[in-house]
């Protein structure tokens, strides 16, 4: 399921240093905190890494332990003190003297080892005070494009872990701003979104901004129901009403009663139980099967779909009737390829949850498996994405998430190169660009002129001119070739490599691995 972070105060979301050698003390206080308006918290084991990782970041909060390898949390209170950050140093034992440094300085707290989730959260509360607001010098956090535009999203009441709401690019703060407008109201409302980019944790969203909060909130999926049980599971039965119906069963409209009730895949659902699911929008009553009594529906539909309803509609099979019912409030959930940098803040979320599923101590994901994950299209969306993860945290185990993690089968599908330790013909690297240009040396066909033109005078030659006798040097040519389109590439966009990568039809992350072998 999609998670989406949002502050429970409406107000910026707050960045933590977590510093600690225990990997499961670290994921705790990263669950712990988040509920308080954090942003998935950086992770650190030991002194040398949380200093560098300070000198290069801003955080509003550091959690660090009083005992480190390579030192002591002394030195990064030091450091986090020269930077006016907040700061909570943990330790099983505290010397007077130590107490005393550590508190003397505003902005300073201590907690007692072992940790309980309630001394943790108070101690935080009281840094912050009834001012949570981030200093307003600080900068975006590094996992975030910076964007002066940026505005906080509303609030919704999300508990802590795998239903949160992860995110802050401009097309969910959007969505997010309408749902908050109509969660207001009774009006039914239409999710849309690709499989997988989370639409029951959006209605679910819908139901906890409501005033139907506090009722029943239930789902069904109408494509996983057979059409010859949908009719019975939603508007129930009596005794007798069909072969095996020994007893009367309330069904999910019932079961939703004063709550919502979310119809995932709409589109799905058959013509016959269309019509009646129609009634209970227009009349807000419904017969269960085998019954002649009416019973009152005091319910909110939230509708699903990854479907083009219309195009149903034009293929008449679905009702137009109930698409202009269903149709009231439509949300649109992007795609997760366009959702730019929050695809890192669900990777940091996913780690921590997949940390406390499976035992794991995984300390966050270094860059260049970062830049794979913002590189690759996600075709199945946040689900993908989470599943990634989960299996990347078993195989981590602890310590910092690399490309050497990945396996074989994600490795394929990510369409990553292989580790430099492993011996692989250079074929198996040469970009489709290239390819084509050994196809117009063999004559087997030749690139358009535009190509021709942007190279360099010789290459544009060989390609222009017959194979000679003697034969050429195919490797050397086309790796001679390709490093000068990179090259040219690098230069034209001010040694961007995003840009140059894009310019290149290339990933990112290959035109890295192109640099790092020349």
């Amino acid at each position: 399921m999609l998670p989406m972070l949002v502050s429970t105060e409406g107000r910026p979301f707050m960045r933590a240093l977590l510093v600690d050698s225990d990997g499961r003390c670290r994921s705790k206080l990263d669950q712990w905190i988040r509920p308080l308006g954090f942003d998935p918290a950086t992770q650190a084991e030991d002194l040398e890494t949380a200093l560098k990782v300070l000198e290069k970041r801003d955080f509003d909060l550091v959690i660090t332990a009083l005992d480190l390898p390579g030192g002591s949390g002394m030195d990064v209170l030091q450091a986090s003190r020269s930077k006016q950050i907040k700061t909570l140093v943990m330790s099983g034992h505290f010397e007077t003297k130590i107490v005393t440094s550590i508190l003397r300085v505003k902005g300073n707290e201590i907690l007692e080892k072992p940790i309980e989730k309630s001394a943790c959260q108070r101690a935080v509360k009281q840094l912050f005070g009834e001012d949570k607001t981030p200093r307003p010098d600080a900068e975006k956090s590094a996992l975030l494009a910076p964007d002066e535009s940026y505005q906080p999203m509303k609030p919704v009441a999300l508990p802590a872990g795998p239903n949160e709401v992860v995110g802050r690019c401009e097309a969910l703060q959007a969505l997010m701003e309408s749902l908050f407008k109509v969660a207001e109201t009774d009006a039914e409302v239409l999710i849309l979104g690709e499989s997988g980019t989370g639409k029951e944790l959006i209605a679910r969203a819908v139901h906890v901004s409501s005033h139907r909060a506090h009722r029943p909130f239930v789902a069904v999926n109408a494509a996983a129901v057979p059409e010859t049980l949908l009719e019975s599971e939603l508007f129930g039965h009596t005794r007798g009403a069909f072969t095996g119906a020994q007893s009367k069963r309330k069904g999910l409209i019932a079961a939703a009663e004063g709550g919502t009730l979310f119809l995932d895949e709409i589109g799905e659902m058959p013509m016959g139980q269309q019509a009646k699911l129609l009634r209970v929008l227009q009349e807000k009553r419904f017969t269960p099967v085998g019954s002649d009594q009416d019973i009152e529906a005091d319910i909110r539909i939230v509708a699903a779909t990854n479907a083009n309803l219309l195009e149903l509609v034009a293929e008449k099979k679905f009702r137009v009737d109930l698409y202009y019912r269903l149709n009231v409030f439509p949300l649109h959930l992007p795609p997760l390829r366009e959702r730019g940098e929050d695809i890192l803040l669900l990777a940091d979320h996913f780690v921590g949850l997949a940390n406390a599923k499976h035992r794991r101590s995984v300390t966050g994901i270094d860059d260049e498996l970062r830049a794979l994950l913002m590189d690759y299209h996600w075709p199945g969306n946040v689900r993908q994405l989470e599943n990634a993860i989960d299996r990347l945290v078993i195989e981590t185990m602890e310590g910092m998430m690399t490309l050497a993690h990945l396996p074989v089968d994600l490795r394929a599908q990510f369409h990553e190169p292989p580790q430099p330790d492993k011996k692989v013909e250079d074929e198996d690297s040469i970009d489709r660009l290239v390819r084509v240009l050994a196809k117009a040396l063999r004559g087997e066909t030749r690139v358009s002129s535009p190509l021709e033109e942007a190279l360099p005078d010789p290459h544009r030659y060989v390609l222009q001119a017959p194979l000679p006798p003697e034969g050429v040097e195919m490797k050397s040519l086309l790796q001679g070739l390709e490093n000068r389109l990179i090259d040219q590439a690098l230069e034209r966009c001010g040694d961007n490599r995003n840009q140059a990568a894009q310019l290149l039809g290339l990933k990112r992350t290959t035109l890295v691995e192109k640099l790092r072998k020349r």
